[in-house]
């Protein structure tokens, strides 16, 4: 159950994730395995911090740290410690994240875990391009990738040129970023990664947008939407198709860029995606603006005028900042997931 679990949220398929998660708890409960509750709280705290729902994953992220403390497990401390760090840099806390990611890095030094040093220097990475620091950024990166690379981990090696993208990315620097994107890509096409692979592509359409190269990044956000499809994912269906919404509206196709992230916002609110229906709003807000509300409703209507009714809800009370870019970190997989 616990691993059907892990697939149904890999899919995007988040309610029946969550309903996994629950059968294989309540077994776990009914043995009075605390290893296993343990695993299934952490799970559902992932799970809930894929959904945004920051609060109900550090609740379920104690919980299954209070039982690793109970139980001495030090290696299951140190991923909880992990998941903490990475939940409190997704809410801003950076100096928090710091401390829980430096306590995860301690234990794993201390049980001799290179893999999970790697992880550890990979995440600490993406803390510090967050904070703009990107020396330091690079510095963490190439720790990371060192150990990957000694360990022949071909997917922490991926995860780690696409961070050094990213960051080449938000440095300017576009044609190391593109060499990095496109390093990463052809790791996790040798191993036939999909769900990586979508996320090199989706990155590589932000990258030729930036550029300017509209057909180019239209081209990458189709091949990152077919991957989404195939794969029955619809919580990066909801992302490639906002990505798409975006680039129409730089282009200033406004009609077809009303249509798409309507769209994007239905498949978002579906699977529960309140970041990604933020992120679409933004989008909508501002085409309403450039366009003018009464040429927007109009257009919208069209579309769908129930839809239009909740968007226009939301607009009235909304306040959201400019769209962000969907710029898209891979994590290394986790050990047994």
């Amino acid at each position: 159950y616990h691993q059907l679990g892990i697939l149904a949220q890999l899919r995007g398929k988040y309610d029946e994730a969550e309903a996994w998660f629950n059968k294989s708890l309540e077994i776990f409960q009914s043995l009075g395995d605390r290893s296993g509750m343990g695993a299934s709280y952490h799970q559902l705290g992932v799970l809930a911090q894929d959904r945004g729902r920051y609060d109900e994953a550090e609740a379920w992220f104690n919980k299954s740290l209070e039982i690793d403390v109970s139980l001495g497990d030090r290696s299951g401390m140190g991923k909880g410690f992990h998941q903490l760090g990475i939940l409190a840099q997704q809410r801003g806390r950076y100096d928090e994240a710091e401390a829980w990611h430096k306590k995860s890095l301690e234990i794993k030094q201390s049980l001799e875990d290179r893999w999970g040093m790697g992880t550890s220097f990979h995440q600490l990475g993406t803390l510090a391009q967050q904070r703009g620091k990107y020396d330091d950024a690079e510095a963490w990166c190439k720790k990371s990738i060192q150990i990957f690379e000694s360990l022949g981990d071909h997917s922490g090696m991926g995860a780690s040129y696409h961070q050094l993208g990213i960051l080449a990315q938000r440095r300017g620097r576009y044609d190391d970023a593109e060499k990095w994107y496109k390093k990463s890509l052809a790791i996790f096409e040798s191993i036939g990664d999909r769900s990586r692979m979508e996320k090199c592509y989706l990155q590589l359409g932000t990258l030729a947008q930036q550029r300017g190269k509209y057909d180019d990044a239209e081209a990458w956000y189709k091949k990152s939407l077919d991957i989404e499809e195939s794969l029955g994912n619809l919580a990066g269906v909801a992302i490639s198709t906002g990505a798409l919404g975006i680039l129409a509206a730089t282009r200033g196709d406004h009609e077809t860029a009303i249509d798409i992230l309507m769209e994007a916002f239905r498949i978002a609110l579906g699977v529960d995606m309140p970041r990604e229906c933020g992120s679409v709003l933004a989008g909508l807000m501002k085409i309403a603006k450039e366009i003018g509300r009464e040429r927007f409703a109009q257009i919208a209507c069209a579309k769908d005028r129930v839809l239009y009714e909740l968007l226009r809800t939301r607009i009235e009370r909304a306040d959201v900042a400019s769209e962000p870019q969907p710029e898209d970190s891979i994590k290394p997989p986790e050990a047994g997931a």
